[in-house]
C-alpha cells in the first residue's frame, strides 16, 4: 500500500466562485455522484469533513484513468462549485482515503467527484489543511506506515513524533480503522509512544474543547491503567490525561487534576464504557466552559453528562508542555495495550450530531452512498419473493426474514454472487424502488439469512431479489431497523466483547470481565446463531449488558419487548432462580430503579412460566402473569416471548404470536429515567447471584411502540414459519436487452 500525505497550495475562493461550474471539469472523462443517507442527525453541519471511500469495488474506480497519486482527483458540490479534500492515503491496487469538506451537511447532501482528466487545463489545486480549518487544531490520521513523524493535517503543524529510542516500542504500521495506525508496548516494556509540540498552546487548552480518537485494545491491565493521550507536567498534573482504567475493563476515563484557570477546580473521572477487545470503537469527550459541561460519546452514541465543580473556566494553561500519544510520558511505564488511530483535537465543543457523522461515515457502511444508476439488467440474476402467510391488512415497513440457499431457491448458486458475503444483493419492490436489507449471516454452505424492509406488507406482496453485479451500489442495512427500533441484537457474534446492536445506535452487549465464562457464544439459534446462559453454575451469575450508551426504553408510554428463548430441561421447583430473560434498569449513580423485566417465575403456581414486571412514572408497578390456563412453554425449543405496553390500552404478553394475559390497571406513562439505561440480557444484573436464564436467547429487539396483533404474528411466523410465510421463485438470468444496429 502507498500512503500519502497531500501538500498542495491553498486556492483562491474568489477565482473558483468566478469560475462556470461547467467550465471547472468540462476536459474530464469520469465522475459520479455521492450522497449521504446513512446521516441520522437533524441538523445541518457546516463545513463538515466527510470520508469518501474509493475503490474499483466499491464505486467502479478506474486508478488508469486517474493522474499519478490522484493529481487530478477533484470534488464538487450539486452546483459544480469546488470543494477541498485531503488524500488520506493513496492506493492504486486498492482502496483510497480522502477526506471532502462540505460546506453544507445532511441526509441531503450531493457532491460529485471527478477524475481522468484528458488532457485540458485541471481546475484550481485544492487546499488540504483548509479541510480541517473548521474549529480543528490538531489531526493526526496516523496512516504513514514506518515514518517516525506522523503528520498533522492541521495548518497547525503539531506532528507527532517518534523518538529514535521508542521505534522498537510502537508499531508505525499497525492496521488501523481507518487506513494505518500506531500499536503501542509494541516490546512488553510498557514504554515508548508520540510526542507532539505545542509551542502555541493550543492543544485541548481552549475553553470549548472537543477530543477524539479510535481505539483497538488487544488487552487488559488489571494492575495499572494504561495511557490513551496525555499533556501533564507529572504524574500527577496536568491538562488532560485519558487512560484505560485497569478496573473497568479498559474503558477510556479521562482525569485531570488542574483543569482550570483556578486550579481548585477540578471535573471527575468519567467512564465510556463497553470498549471490550479486539474492536476498534470511536470515543469523544467534550467540553463547554461557560457551563462547566462535560459531555462524553462511545461508537457516536451519547453517554454521560456531568457538570463540573464551579463555573467554567479555561482549561490550566501548561505553556509549551507535549501532546503525548500512548503513554502519559515517553519515558514512563504506561504504554496503551493496543492501537490508536484518527486523533483529534478541537476548540469547539462538537454537537452531538457532529459526533455521531465522524463515526458512522468511518464504521458505516450505508452511510455513504455512490449513485450509478441501479440498471437492473447488469445484475446476472433474480428470484422473487411472495408473502402469502401475511396477515390481513397492512403491515408498513415491515422486516420480513429472507432465506437464502442452494436447496430452499431452486437454480441459486452462490456462486453467481460477485460480491463478498452477499454484497451485492439487492431486493426491490414492484415499482423498482430499492429496498433497505441488512446480511444477517452469509454461509455459501448453507443457509444465508437477510432482513429485508417492505413499505407495504400483504398477503400479494411481491419483492425481487437481484444480484451478480460487482458494482451495485451501496445499501443502509440499519435502516432496515430505522421503523420505532430502539435496539435490535442478532446475538450471532463469536466474542461476548461486543454483541451488536443492527439499529446503528451504538448499544452494543458485552460480558463483564469479572463474570467471564457465564456467557457461550455460537449456540445454534432461532435464527443464525445464539448466546446460552447459566454457564456459572455454583452462582448463576453474569449475562450480558449495554454501557448505557443510549438509553432504550425511557419516560414514554408505549413499547414493545420481544426475545427468542430456548429453555434446557430445568424448570425451578425453589425460590432460589428465577431465569431473567430481560432487565431494563434506569441509573443514576448509586440508583437503579427498574423500568421493567421479564423472567421466568420462581414463585410457586407459576414455576417456569415467563412473568414480566413494570414500574410506572406514578409510582406504581405492576405483574403481567400468564393466564393460569396457559400451559408451560414446550422446553428444548424456539418460543418467541413478548410484552407489549400502551400507555391506554394496557399491557399484554405474547407467547409465540398468541396472547397470553390482559393488561394490568396502572395505565400511562412508563417510570422516567434517572439519566441513562441499562438492559441486561440472560440474569437480571450480571452480578445478581441465582438470576441467569437457564438457556439460550436469540433475537432481541426493543421498540418504543406498541406492536399490533398482526406485526407480533407476523414476526414470529416469518421467523418460525418461514417456508410457510414466504414464497421463493425460481432463480434466473436476468433478461438483457439487445441493441441492433441496420446500416
Amino acid at each position: 500500500m502507498y500512503a500519502m500525505k497531500t501538500n498542495t497550495t491553498a486556492i483562491s475562493l474568489l477565482a473558483v466562485a468566478l469560475l462556470a461550474p461547467c467550465a471547472l471539469f468540462a476536459d474530464y472523462e469520469k465522475s459520479f455522484t455521492i450522497t449521504f443517507p446513512g446521516y441520522k442527525g437533524t441538523t445541518t453541519l457546516t463545513d463538515f469533513p466527510v470520508l469518501v471511500r474509493l475503490s474499483p469495488e466499491r464505486n467502479d474506480f478506474d486508478y488508469s484513468k486517474c493522474a499519478a497519486g490522484g493529481d487530478d482527483l477533484r470534488f464538487s458540490d450539486a452546483n459544480g462549485n469546488l470543494l477541498s479534500h485531503e488524500i488520506d492515503t493513496w492506493n492504486p491496487a486498492g482502496e483510497s482515503l480522502v477526506w471532502v469538506k462540505v460546506p453544507s451537511f445532511n441526509a441531503d447532501t450531493v457532491i460529485r467527484a471527478h477524475y481522468g482528466n484528458k488532457g485540458g487545463d485541471l481546475p484550481p489545486a485544492v487546499s488540504a489543511t483548509d479541510v480541517w480549518s473548521n474549529g480543528y487544531v490538531a489531526v493526526w490520521h496516523l496512516g504513514d506506515a514506518n515514518n517516525t513523524t506522523q503528520k498533522d493535517s492541521t495548518a497547525g503543524g503539531h506532528d507527532f513524533v517518534c523518538a529514535a529510542g521508542d521505534v522498537a516500542r510502537v508499531d508505525l504500521a499497525a492496521t488501523g480503522s481507518i487506513g494505518g495506525a500506531v500499536g503501542f508496548n509494541k516490546d512488553g516494556s510498557k514504554k515508548g509512544g508520540l510526542q507532539a509540540n505545542d509551542p502555541d498552546n493550543v492543544l485541548g487548552t481552549s475553553m470549548d474543547t472537543t477530543f477524539e480518537f479510535w481505539l483497538y485494545q488487544t488487552d487488559l491491565d488489571t494492575a495499572a491503567n494504561r495511557a490513551i493521550l496525555s499533556r501533564r507536567t507529572a504524574w500527577n498534573s496536568g491538562s488532560y490525561y485519558f487512560y484505560a482504567n485497569k478496573s473497568r475493563d479498559g474503558d477510556p476515563a479521562i482525569s485531570p487534576s488542574a483543569a482550570y484557570d483556578d486550579p481548585t477546580l477540578t471535573y471527575p473521572s468519567s467512564f465510556a464504557g463497553g470498549l471490550g477487545m479486539n474492536n476498534w470503537k470511536h470515543f469523544a469527550f467534550t467540553r463547554t466552559g461557560a457551563d462547566g459541561m462535560f459531555s462524553e460519546y462511545a461508537d457516536g452514541g451519547y453517554v454521560n453528562k456531568t457538570t463540573a465543580g464551579g463555573t467554567g473556566g479555561s482549561f490550566y494553561p501548561l505553556g509549551e508542555i507535549p501532546v503525548v500519544l500512548g503513554n502519559d510520558r515517553t519515558s514512563s511505564s504506561s504504554a496503551y495495550l493496543g492501537s490508536i488511530d484518527e486523533v483529534r483535537i478541537s476548540n469547539v465543543a462538537r454537537s452531538a450530531d457532529w459526533i455521531c457523522a465522524s463515526r458512522d461515515c468511518v464504521a458505516k457502511e450505508g452511510f455513504t452512498s455512490f449513485e450509478m444508476p441501479n440498471d437492473w439488467t447488469r445484475y446476472s440474476h433474480k428470484f422473487d419473493i411472495t408473502f402469502s402467510g401475511a396477515p390481513e391488512g397492512t403491515l408498513e415497513n415491515f422486516p420480513v426474514l429472507v432465506k437464502v440457499s442452494t436447496n430452499g431457491i431452486s437454480g441459486f448458486s452462490y456462486a453467481d454472487c460477485l460480491k463478498e458475503d452477499g454484497g451485492d444483493l439487492r431486493f426491490v419492490d414492484e415499482n423498482d424502488t430499492v429496498l433497505a436489507s441488512e446480511v444477517d449471516i452469509w454461509d455459501t454452505n448453507g443457509v444465508s439469512l437477510i432482513w429485508v424492509k417492505v413499505p407495504s406488507l400483504i398477503s400479494s406482496t411481491k419483492i425481487t431479489a437481484y444480484y451478480g453485479w460487482k458494482f451495485s451500489p451501496a445499501v443502509d442495512a440499519t435502516a432496515v431497523w430505522d421503523n420505532g427500533f430502539l435496539g435490535v441484537w442478532h446475538l450471532d457474534e463469536t466474542s461476548t466483547s461486543a454483541m451488536l446492536d443492527s439499529t446503528g445506535g451504538g448499544s452494543s452487549l458485552y460480558e463483564e470481565s469479572w463474570y467471564a465464562g457465564s456467557v457461550g457464544t455460537g449456540r445454534d439459534g432461532v435464527v443464525g446463531k445464539s448466546v446460552e446462559f447459566n454457564l456459572r453454575t455454583s452462582d448463576h451469575k453474569g449475562g450480558l449488558r449495554t454501557s448505557a450508551a443510549r438509553v432504550l426504553r425511557c419516560g414514554q408510554d408505549s413499547m414493545t419487548v420481544e426475545a427468542w428463548a430456548w429453555q434446557d430441561d430445568h424448570e425451578p421447583a425453589e425460590n432460589t432462580i428465577r431465569g431473567s430473560l430481560i432487565h431494563e434498569m434506569t441509573t443514576n449513580g448509586s440508583t437503579y430503579p427498574t423500568i421493567y423485566e421479564m423472567y421466568e417465575a420462581n414463585t410457586a403456581g407459576n414455576y417456569g412460566k415467563f412473568v414480566v414486571w413494570t414500574s410506572f412514572a406514578d409510582g406504581t408497578s405492576g405483574y403481567y402473569t400468564p393466564n393460569a390456563s396457559k400451559p408451560l412453554l414446550p422446553k428444548a425449543e424456539w418460543n418467541h416471548i413478548v410484552l407489549r405496553y400502551d400507555g391506554v390500552a394496557g399491557g399484554v404478553n405474547f407467547q409465540n404470536g398468541v396472547t397470553i394475559t390482559g393488561g394490568y390497571g396502572n395505565k400511562g406513562a412508563l417510570k422516567e429515567t434517572l439519566g441513562s439505561s441499562t438492559l441486561f440480557v440472560g440474569c437480571k444484573t450480571t452480578g445478581t447471584a441465582n438470576s441467569q436464564f437457564p438457556g439460550c436467547i436469540d433475537e432481541v429487539r426493543i421498540s418504543s411502540v406498541a406492536r399490533s396483533d398482526a406485526w407480533i404474528k407476523a414476526t414470529y411466523d416469518t421467523i418460525k414459519n418461514n417456508g410457510t410465510f414466504a414464497t421463493y421463485g425460481r432463480a434466473r438470468k436476468t433478461a438483457r436487452t439487445t441493441i441492433l444496429l441496420f446500416r
